[in-house]
């Protein structure tokens, strides 16, 4: 496919939109992008990437006028890269980037990067690079990046470049698609189209390809640049290659790195997630503004065993329970999960530290094998309910207590109004602790 894509294009090539500095991340759209070399195509992405990231990239093209060898690495809000790098009139030069991004709810991001560009001639100069990130679902996403603000450049080589992009996931993980529209700022602006396309294979095989075509011209679209590539990945790093024509050169770009780091082209043998449940995720992360809360909340938590529950790359999932305080409630819609699992053929293997609770024993007994280390305690006591009554030490104070309530079954003001609990607030207890112990043995 690709190779008849390139064929395809090759015919009707026009001249290669000038370079803006930064190092090359084949097949990249601003909105779709989210490896190692995100800090490049658009900094806000960073931020929505929670996994550690590295990478490696060399650029070189077909005549050797051109080359460029970049490092970068970071992790959730905040990358760094250095780069070695030529221009086409042979001044060498070394930049260090750094880039950081702020997440924000509701699926947004924002970022910016900062580029000093070192070299002996009089090109030295410090860039900036801005941009936002939206993905308000799992499947859709929208981006947006001016790099080189202000034309930091003074021999013009790294122009300003702005883009808006789109990316879906019509298949999920299997394919994405990307589709943005960018600007060259330079004396005559340069307008493009880049469509992207990143296709899942199989697990560890990845096929990228682009398309660039230039809309400055008054005589319609005409192909830039054209390209392709793939992807290997094994465990925790992989790498690609990747192939791009357009004048005045080809370009043929290798990276290591990570990127997908929970897959392998080797197959393996049973691949267990592991879900640290000691202390109860909070609902909702708290982000101040230089401080950002990089613990999952209680929804991710139960989006991730759904995941893993339609996921073809895992056997099961391992979960570690402590002793944390936890309420029912989120017991059961744990344990409504691990039911989902089983259900699917997962298997569930739970490890218990400390001294489990009830509850937590409770949650436990839906796996398939259950495991606590020897010195651990087992507090097994049952589901219990205790009442406290205020209403004898009122009647000490000489103190009356007035209420009202709607009907029988309102026994909230009970432990100020009465000695003992009433047939009602019994009734109702008795329910509830009824339907706790009907959901135990379920």
């Amino acid at each position: 496919m690709l190779t008849l894509l390139i064929a395809l294009c090759a015919p009707s090539l026009a001249q290669t939109a000038l370079e803006t500095g930064h190092p090359l991340v084949p097949a990249a759209g601003v909105a779709s992008e989210g490896g190692p070399g995100t800090l490049w195509v658009n900094p806000a992405s960073i931020g929505l990437d929670r996994d550690p990231r590295f990478g490696a990239y060399l650029t070189q093209p077909s005549d050797g006028a051109w080359r460029s060898v970049a490092v970068t690495g970071g992790e959730e809000g905040f990358g760094l890269g250095l780069e070695w790098t030529e221009n086409p009139l042979g001044e060498q030069a070394w930049v260090i980037d750094y880039a950081s991004s702020l997440a924000l709810p509701g699926g947004w991001a924002l970022g910016g990067m900062l580029r000093w560009h070192l070299a002996q001639g009089v090109d030295n100069y410090v860039g900036y690079d801005a941009g936002f990130s939206w993905r308000p679902l799992s499947w859709f996403g929208v981006g947006g990046v001016a790099q080189n603000i202000g034309a930091p450049d003074p021999l013009g080589f790294a122009p300003p470049k702005s883009a808006l992009g789109v990316a879906v996931r019509p298949l999920g993980r299997t394919l994405m698609v990307g589709i943005d529209a960018q600007r060259i700022h330079q004396e005559k602006p340069l307008d493009q189209l880049l469509a992207s396309l990143r296709l899942r294979a199989r697990e560890g095989l990845y096929l990228r390809t682009e398309v660039t075509l230039d809309a400055s011209s008054s005589s319609g679209l005409s192909v830039a640049h054209a390209g392709g590539g793939v992807e290997l990945f094994f465990g925790e790093g992989g790498g690609g290659y990747h192939y791009g024509m357009g004048s005045p050169g080809d370009l043929h770009t290798v990276w290591l790195g990570s990127d997908e780091p929970n897959e392998s082209l080797i197959e393996r043998g049973h691949r267990f997630g592991h879900l640290n449940l000691k202390e109860p995720p909070p609902y909702q992360r708290t982000n101040l503004l230089f401080i950002q809360d990089k613990r999952s909340n209680w929804a991710e938590v139960m989006a991730l065993l759904d995941q893993a529950r339609t996921s073809s790359d895992l056997d099961g999932v391992l979960i570690t329970l402590g002793n944390a305080p936890m309420s029912w409630a989120l017991h059961e819609e744990l344990q409504t999960r691990l039911r989902d699992l089983r259900a699917a053929d997962r298997k569930v293997l739970i490890y218990l530290e400390g001294s489990p609770s009830t509850a937590t024993y409770t949650t436990a007994a839906l796996a398939d094998a259950v495991w606590m280390h020897p010195a651990s305690n087992l507090d097994l006591t049952g589901v219990k309910a205790s009442f406290t009554h205020l209403r004898g030490a009122l009647d000490l104070l000489g103190v009356e207590p007035e209420h009202v309530r709607r009907s029988e079954y309102k026994s909230g003001p009970e432990q100020y109004a009465r000695h003992e609990p009433s047939e009602p607030a019994l009734e109702q207890i008795e329910a509830l602790l009824e339907d706790r112990v009907e959901g135990i043995h379920a």
